[in-house]
């Protein structure tokens, strides 16, 4: 209830009036990310999956309308960081490839803010530990998607 009565504060930010603001974008897109998380908890994963694919969505145009190196970088970070939420979300209703897709473009994402060394180390290093459990967290799936395969090996 708390990040639903945010969203509402934040609606502004959400409204078309405002799209054309980076800042506005990313603020309702780290609400939609919060309710998200909190969906997560809930366990209400389809829930949290439109919320999180929409914060996903708001983080890639804050992305675009940045007009600093270091500001866009932030907001790819936030983008990979709610593409593994939103992976664990996929994997949660069965759908284990889509969320190694998105756990894999979240580490292509973290691995560019890692790398850049335009930014503060501050960013450097935070996409670097968001890196290491996104390659975790790809290496689980993979482990998933492995023991949920039949073995055919008493097939004549």
């Amino acid at each position: 209830k708390v990040y639903i009565r945010r969203l509402d504060i934040h609606k502004k930010d959400c409204q078309t009036s405002a799209r054309g603001l980076s800042s506005g974008i990313s603020s309702c897109a780290d609400v939609l990310y919060m309710l998200g998380t909190a969906q997560m908890m809930q366990a209400k994963f389809p829930d949290a999956i439109g919320n999180l694919q929409k914060a996903e969505a708001d983080y890639a145009q804050a992305t675009d309308l940045g007009d600093k190196e270091e500001s866009r970088m932030i907001e790819i970070k936030n983008q990979a960081d709610t593409k593994m939420v939103l992976a664990l979300a996929l994997f949660r209703i069965g759908q284990t490839d889509e969320a190694m897709g998105k756990t894999r473009d979240a580490i292509g994402q973290l691995t560019q803010v890692a790398n850049d060394a335009n930014i503060q180390p501050s960013l450097r290093e935070a996409a670097q530990r968001y890196l290491q459990g996104a390659r975790q967290q790809l290496d689980f799936l993979n482990r998933q998607k492995t023991q949920a395969v039949p073995q055919l090996s008493n097939v004549p």
